[in-house]
């Protein structure tokens, strides 16, 4: 649940990051450059299968906690 600070996206990371948010969007879209709005005309790819294959998406695991446990949940039945 901690915060990563410090890392740094490349352009065309930023430019994936923008088309997953205009494809998952429900209702408005802001950008200061009107470009800035097509991310998929300028994105590496747009298969939603291989926008993550550099795992940019995911923290730094050298600058995150790990930790040991089970965690189980039951529901109540009746």
């Amino acid at each position: 649940m901690d915060t990563q600070f410090g890392r740094e996206l490349e352009e065309d990371e930023v430019i994936r990051v923008n088309f997953i948010l205009k494809a998952r969007a429900t209702r408005y879209l802001a950008a200061a450059k009107e470009e800035w709005l097509y991310p998929e005309q300028r994105a590496s790819t747009t298969n939603w299968a291989k926008l993550d294959d550099d795992w940019f998406l995911l923290p730094n695991l050298y600058k995150i906690r790990f930790s040991r446990g089970i965690v189980a949940g039951f529901r109540d039945r009746l």
